[in-house]
């Protein structure tokens, strides 16, 4: 099953299977991973990167989106090439002699998933190529609202908003919803976020709601986790937009088994 995204935008690890050059690895950012694997397969004359090029066959194994825009996942990537560079990961070891590229590379993404300003983002981490997962170390797990998926990820158009159908076919516009939160009219649904509780019917702004779950913690910009203003229950952020973008998939269940999330959370 391929799961689609609107609004794609992820930072991906390549595999090198060429076994003259066995074992590289490259990290890149894409707003279509699908287009950019054929790129790098086909070589700098189809788009593909001079690193990656006349080197392969490569496989894009892992992919972390969520990302809010292009600016953030491309900080993310260059802190991803460099982490001995990068202010956040002073932290990180260095590579030893005896870790692959491919490990510390792995190691460096789960020290990162931890770190701020990432820790808060509502991330996915999928992993496209089962055959080379590798076990979370268990003191460098994930924050919680940061789902483990697999499969492959297609990015999906955003769907241009269209009004009802009326009589004889003619195009009309439906009645305009009012934000739970501040009680103004939405002007669009780009600016909107929807409960996936059943039977919730909660409509708001992004930043209303951003804002009613950031009451007692002001000093951030991204919640983590809030009540729904309509259903009452507890729902994570980062659930809230995967289901705005489509990609919520199957996590009713896990919403249900594991309802509180933030003790655990790395504030």
């Amino acid at each position: 099953m391929v799961v689609e995204v609107e609004g794609f935008y992820g930072v991906y690890l390549l595999f090198c299977t060429n076994p003259k050059y066995k074992g590289r690895i490259y990290i890149g950012f894409t707003v279509n991973p699908e287009r950019r694997i054929q790129q790098h397969n086909g070589g700098k004359h189809k788009g593909g990167a001079w690193k990656t090029s006349g080197r392969g066959p490569w496989d894009m194994v892992l992919i972390v989106h969520g990302f809010p825009n292009d600016i953030v996942a491309l900080r993310f990537e260059w802190a991803w090439q460099h982490p001995h560079v990068s202010r956040r990961l002073t932290h990180v070891p260095r590579k030893t002699k005896k870790q692959s590229s491919f490990d510390f590379h792995l190691m460096v993404l789960y020290h990162m998933l931890r770190a701020a300003p990432w820790k808060r983002l509502p991330l996915t981490l999928r992993w496209l190529r089962q055959e080379y997962q590798r076990e979370l170390p268990p003191l460098l797990q994930p924050p919680l609202h940061m789902p483990l998926a697999y499969g492959q990820v297609r990015a999906k158009p955003i769907a241009k908003t269209q009004g009802e159908k009326g009589e004889g076919g003619v195009q009309t516009q439906s009645a305009p919803q009012r934000c739970r939160v501040c009680y103004d009219k939405l002007q669009s649904t780009d600016d909107a976020l929807h409960c996936f509780h059943p039977g919730c019917s909660l409509t708001a702004h992004i930043l209303c709601l951003a804002n009613l779950f950031l009451r007692n913690e002001p000093e951030h910009l991204i919640p983590v986790e809030g009540l729904c203003p309509s259903c009452g229950n507890s729902v994570l952020w980062g659930d809230l937009i995967r289901y705005k973008k489509g990609c919520y998939g199957g996590l009713e269940e896990l919403s249900q088994t594991q309802a509180h999330w933030v003790d655990d959370l790395h504030s």
